[in-house]
């Protein structure tokens, strides 16, 4: 009985004291062309985030640059030296992501292709299309199989407690 009441509290607590919260993620991608380092920032449902505060930090966290996402999601700027970056984009509403960008060297075969990613990390293809439900059904899985898992375990402790009682 004290076991059903904690469980009963543990999923009704947190509906009672929801906050509200936005279901969307947060995604950067960045491609490099013509010298031209191209942001897009997008929701996980594929709108694009506009006015989105765009900040380009070094591998030693210094500033290099700050901007604000248009209508479309994008920011372009000048393809800084060869090496590492972190891009961070925060939004109004209470959004965050970051991510790494890695300029190559001008002789790459990456940097010599047209439009070559530069972003680590899912494409925006893969992040907003049919992946993401398949990734979701997984996870959906789990968690059917973990309950399934505890039911079993839960049914054959009492069977042994059970057969243990005179």
């Amino acid at each position: 009985m004290r076991f059903a009441f904690a469980a009963l509290l543990a999923l009704v607590f947190p509906l009672l004291t929801a906050q509200i919260a936005s279901a969307h993620g947060l995604g950067i991608e960045a491609r490099l062309q013509d010298s031209t380092v191209h942001i897009q920032v997008y929701y996980d449902d594929n709108s694009p985030v506009s006015n989105g505060k765009l900040r380009l930090l070094d591998a030693a966290n210094l500033l290099l640059l700050e901007g604000t996402t248009n209508a479309q999601g994008l920011f372009s700027f000048p393809s800084p030296p060869v090496g590492k970056y972190r891009v961070e984009v925060h939004v109004d509403d209470g959004h965050f992501t970051k991510t790494t960008i890695a300029i190559p060297p001008p002789s790459s075969s990456d940097a010599s292709s047209e439009n070559a990613m530069v972003s680590y990390g899912l494409s925006r293809a893969d992040r907003t299309g049919a992946r993401k439900w398949v990734m979701a059904l997984i996870g959906l899985l789990i968690l059917a199989l973990g309950t399934m898992a505890l039911k079993w375990f839960a049914k054959k402790r009492q069977q042994a407690n059970s057969i243990s009682q005179p």
